[in-house]
């Protein structure tokens, strides 16, 4: 065999491995936030399940590429979109930020909108964020409530308390710690049953966040991002997967529905 024959040959072993890898062993870190967070997603017996879970993994299987899930506290996950340490992660609401460091893909695999909760007796007045200036305000660490409320803790103007746990937020009010607590609200509502503290927590009625959606993202930083097919089928299974209303059957599955929050 000559010297050019060899490297020909070479190039085609690795043109080969470099197709067959894409297609058949790529497997894509995908992360996602680790708090249990019903009816998107939660722990059984340690592991990762729900709807947006069995989203993710179809659109995988439909990209023709394997994937693991990672779960990783919020603030983690957007440094590791930032440096490419995950390739992606699902079931992230958009922020100014995290546009820069990720492609969001459309349709979104959940949405729901965000609520101020206070305790029976302490309501108070709230249709607009300067009416939260000067107050303290809880929250599960690391989620997030629109830019304007973002901007407000960012300027000291709102005081925000971490919580780690939904149900740690929801003791921290009915203890006196926190007067307001914000959240999304489908999933506060369910720890506010869950915890039989429905006569005792109240919703304000303005929303903090209107209606949004949770989505699969594909790290700017990442190998994924590199491969435009690849990025181009996981696009196109979102999108088909929407059009299909496979999104709904797969809560219908799990006893949820995907549609609109009631406003």
């Amino acid at each position: 065999m000559s010297k050019t024959t060899r490297w020909v040959f070479l190039l085609l072993l690795m043109m080969g491995f470099s197709v067959s890898s894409w297609a058949g062993s790529l497997t894509l870190r995908m992360a996602y936030i680790d708090t249990d967070a019903v009816p998107f997603k939660w722990k059984e017996n340690g592991n990762g399940v729900g709807p947006i879970m069995d989203i993710m993994a179809e659109t995988a299987r439909r990209s023709g590429v394997d994937a693991v899930f990672v779960p990783l506290p919020a603030k983690r996950i957007d440094a590791y979109l930032a440096a490419g340490k995950i390739d992606g992660a699902f079931g992230l609401s958009r922020r100014g930020s995290r546009d820069r460091i990720a492609v969001f893909f459309d349709p979104p695999i959940g949405l729901l909108d965000a609520h101020l909760f206070v305790v029976r007796g302490n309501e108070f007045p709230f249709t607009k964020i300067e009416d939260l200036f000067g107050r303290t305000i809880g929250g599960v660490r690391g989620l997030v409530f629109g830019n304007e409320f973002d901007a407000g803790v960012a300027a000291g103007k709102i005081i925000l308390e971490d919580a780690s746990t939904y149900e740690a937020l929801l003791k921290k009010l009915v203890w006196g710690r926190v007067n307001i607590v914000a959240s999304p609200t489908p999933v506060l509502q369910y720890h506010i049953a869950k915890m039989g503290l429905t006569d005792e927590v109240v919703k304000l009625p303005h929303p903090l966040r209107p209606i949004f959606g949770l989505h699969i993202v594909v790290s700017k930083a990442s190998e994924t991002y590199k491969k435009p097919e690849l990025m181009e089928k996981m696009a196109a299974a979102v999108q088909a997967m929407g059009r299909e209303n496979r999104f709904d059957a797969i809560y219908k599955g799990y006893g949820y529905t995907y549609n609109t929050p009631e406003e």
